[in-house]
């Protein structure tokens, strides 16, 4: 596949400029595809800013980075002007930990584990969706920009069981060095109702 000048010219530019790029569909608010999704996932846990480029905004784009570093698919990462690779790259290092490395920001593993508060209110929520979801465990993430989120799936390898009794909860490397003090409220808004979090970890606004 030949590349247009102007094209490999604008995506040098913007290797040059930002160390850390994302070629994806969509952005990081609104993933296109599952696997720009699953990607940004990864980067948004160490990372609390990086360069973005829909492929889908730029159809010409979109065509030159897949000859630009040879790789037939999109999403593709560049660090320090160099091809990482797609989904499956991202999410094998990020497991590892080599994606932390390759960024230059590493997770260390606490000395204890996070001391986290959980309101009645919001036990009754935990405790009542696992027990109607046998062998799923409640995952705690904090990812580098400080959002803090909930899901109810299965334990994930590496990750550190918190005991906030009767129940457990699953908290990643990453999460867990920012967790300590976390308590965690119930919010009822005209949007319905959800969970709030209160960090002092967290950097003021």
């Amino acid at each position: 596949m030949s590349l247009d000048p102007e094209v490999r010219d604008a995506i040098d530019g913007l290797l040059r400029e930002n160390r850390v790029v994302l070629f994806m569909k969509g952005n990081r608010a609104q993933p296109q595809c599952g696997f720009s999704a699953k990607t940004v996932e990864a980067l948004d846990m160490i990372l609390p800013d990086y360069q973005v480029v829909d492929v889908l905004r730029n159809p010409e784009v979109r065509e030159g980075i897949k000859a630009y570093g040879n790789w037939p698919t999109i999403p593709q990462l560049y660090v320090a002007g160099e091809l990482v690779g797609g989904c499956d790259i991202v999410k094998e290092m990020f497991d590892s930990g080599e994606l932390g490395t390759l960024l230059g920001v590493t997770a260390t593993t606490p000395d204890h584990p996070p001391a986290i508060r959980i309101s009645p209110a919001a036990m009754d929520i935990m405790q009542n969706a696992l027990e109607k979801n046998p062998g799923k465990a409640i995952c705690l993430r904090i990812n580098g920009s400080w959002k803090h989120s909930l899901s109810l799936e299965a334990p994930r390898p590496g990750s550190m069981t918190v005991s906030v009794a009767p129940i457990t909860i699953d908290v990643d490397a990453w999460s867990a060095t920012r967790a300590d003090g976390l308590s965690i409220d119930v919010l009822d808004s005209v949007q319905g109702r959800g969970f709030r979090f209160d960090n002092p970890n967290a950097p003021a606004d």
